[in-house]
């Protein structure tokens, strides 16, 4: 009996050696969330987003996490689909805030869910970044908890309606998706349009999730325009090119810088070539983002959009921000250092002037053919 109990005892102790204890054991974690269209219209382009996201984190956990204050912290990421509907990314930023308990979100992906969740961010003092949401006036609202990873629109307007100038086009008509992004570059386009001289004949809108585009494509026909200005992401922009195709082949398409080439050549197939476009990030053979590019196939077996790359460089401007700070859990700090960032990203450098806002344009224009985008530097930004 006395035997049995020892090596009942002995027993027991092995196996709380091979656990280790808990409390010492147990890495330290930092949550950081995520709101991205997962489903729904956009879920390519948000997929894509969060995929950059993703490849960023196992990155950092896979070197044992980041070093912050002497203390070692791997990175927990909290994902939610809010499909791209404000009342969706609402909702979900409030499970973050409260029950995730997060200090650092990043989103969304439109304009419209963005703003819808600003106030939460101001509310609970939790920094928001967004990776691409553009529209302007989400950097004039005072939100000092709101940060533009992504394009500076007014730079962005520069390139595309100095592009639109070089082709020569002295007539366009406007299509764009109809929320606050589309009606916000459209606005701007038309008018830094119509400062060089470019008239600007028509300007239309439809709704995410649209198919049947015949009816405003004759409607296009029949204002006689050079080209069509498009404002609308990829899977969109293909249904719309095919269609344009038939309607009025003679009409060239300029993209407004929504729509990804390389997904839009997937998507439209031969009705794409002609199409003039714009690159958000370096295109996918560009140095700078060759080894991004190499881990994202491995891991995803596939290529990844510019929009990869922006989610990418969020993870990066908050944990460098994290490091600078000195902290993770002092969100005022580490929001103060991110406005002192000049963190080198794939999409380059990340730096915010006084309202947050960044200082990035599209990175190059280009036009499909055969099959293929091809980009080039401007000389205008």
């Amino acid at each position: 009996m006395r035997l049995r109990k020892y090596l009942t005892l002995i027993i027991m102790v092995g196996v709380l050696l091979l656990m280790g204890t808990p409390d010492v054991q147990a890495a330290k974690t930092i949550k950081i969330g995520l709101i991205m269209p997962l489903t729904g219209q956009l879920s390519l382009e948000g997929g894509h987003e969060a995929n950059g996201v993703k490849v960023a984190v196992d990155e950092i956990n896979e070197k044992g996490g980041i070093k912050v204050g002497g203390e070692t912290y791997k990175i927990q990421l909290v994902v939610y689909d809010d499909g791209g509907v404000p009342k969706e990314s609402v909702a979900v930023m409030e499970k973050l805030v409260t029950r995730d308990q997060v200090k650092m979100v990043i989103g969304a992906f439109t304009s419209s869910s963005t703003f819808a969740i600003m106030p939460i961010a101001a509310r609970e003092k939790v920094i928001l970044i967004t990776p691409n949401a553009s529209a302007a006036k989400l950097t004039q609202v005072g939100n000092k908890w709101f940060f533009r990873g992504g394009g500076n629109v007014p730079y962005c307007v520069t390139m595309v309606v100095n592009y639109v100038k070089e082709l020569g086009f002295k007539k366009v008509a406007g299509l764009a998706v109809n929320d606050d992004y589309g009606r916000d570059a459209s606005s701007k386009y038309k008018a830094g349009l119509e400062k060089l001289g470019i008239s600007v004949i028509s300007q239309d809108y439809f709704d995410h999730g649209t198919s049947d585009f015949y009816s405003v494509l004759t409607k296009i026909k029949g204002a006689k325009p050079e080209a069509i200005l498009g404002v609308m992401e990829a899977k969109a922009c293909s249904i719309f090119i095919r269609q344009a195709r038939e309607i009025c082949p003679e009409i060239a398409y300029v993209d407004g810088g929504a729509a990804d080439a390389n997904q839009l050549v997937k998507l439209a197939g031969a009705s794409a070539n002609g199409a003039f476009i714009y690159s958000n990030g370096p295109p996918l053979d560009h140095e700078s983002v060759k080894e991004f590019v190499k881990r994202y196939r491995a891991r995803f077996k596939m290529d990844p959009m510019p929009f990869s790359f922006g989610g990418y460089d969020t993870v990066m401007v908050l944990v460098d921000s994290m490091q600078r700070a000195g902290t993770v859990t002092d969100s005022e700090k580490i929001r103060e250092a991110m406005t002192k960032s000049t963190l080198e990203g794939l999409m380059g450098t990340h730096n915010f002037d006084s309202n947050n806002e960044s200082s990035f344009c599209y990175w190059g224009v280009g036009k499909i053919e055969g099959g293929k985008p091809k980009y080039w530097k401007p000389k205008y930004k």
